[in-house]
């Protein structure tokens, strides 16, 4: 939500949000690493850590990739469907969390990783869409 105030993002409350202004290789190379560590280490790293400090949560990672993936999914309320949509993701994001803790790997690091993927994909579509109808270059 306070993205508008950076004056280069525009708020869209049907979908993602909208970067006016920035070429498709600025949003790949700057915004959307950083974005996709952000929402990793706040949906992630603070729920896994602070869930697993009580001792309900502690072997109950399932309710945790829940709780994380209910989070994450209303963080993106632009509307029910999106949310619905992002809270899957969500599931596959803290799936992989769980997985990468185990195999003792940096679960951040994979998590931010196939975020950025998702995030890249997501958006280029956008920007072919908007090529395709003459609306950019």
């Amino acid at each position: 939500m306070f993205y508008p105030l950076l004056g280069i993002l525009q708020e869209n409350y049907n979908g993602p949000i909208e970067f006016n202004y920035l070429p498709l290789w600025s949003l790949i190379i700057i915004i959307l690493p950083i974005a996709s560590f952000i929402e990793t280490i706040i949906y992630f790293w603070l729920v896994f850590t602070i869930l697993r400090r009580f001792r309900y949560f502690q072997n109950k990672y399932l309710v945790i990739i829940l709780i994380s993936s209910f989070l994450f999914g209303i963080s993106h309320s632009y509307n029910y469907s999106y949310v619905i949509f992002t809270f899957f993701i969500g599931l596959l994001y803290g799936y992989s969390y769980f997985i990468a803790e185990n195999k003792k790997l940096s679960p951040v690091l994979v998590v931010t990783i196939i975020h950025y993927l998702m995030n890249v994909f997501v958006y280029s579509q956008y920007y072919i869409f908007d090529w395709l109808k003459g609306n950019i270059f």
